[in-house]
């Protein structure tokens, strides 16, 4: 029970994460591609 809690702990983090992560790199990129400040920036997803 103990490995089942701690991955539905860490699944809750990591969607919890991505969802910030998300609505804040949302503004990030229509800044971006209204003004790529540092195209030298390695863009890899």
């Amino acid at each position: 029970m103990a490995i089942s809690h701690g991955f539905l702990l860490i699944i809750g983090v990591f969607i919890t994460i991505v969802i910030i992560l998300s609505s804040a790199i949302d503004p990030l990129c229509s800044e971006m591609v209204e003004m790529p400040i540092e195209p030298s920036l390695p863009l890899r997803h």
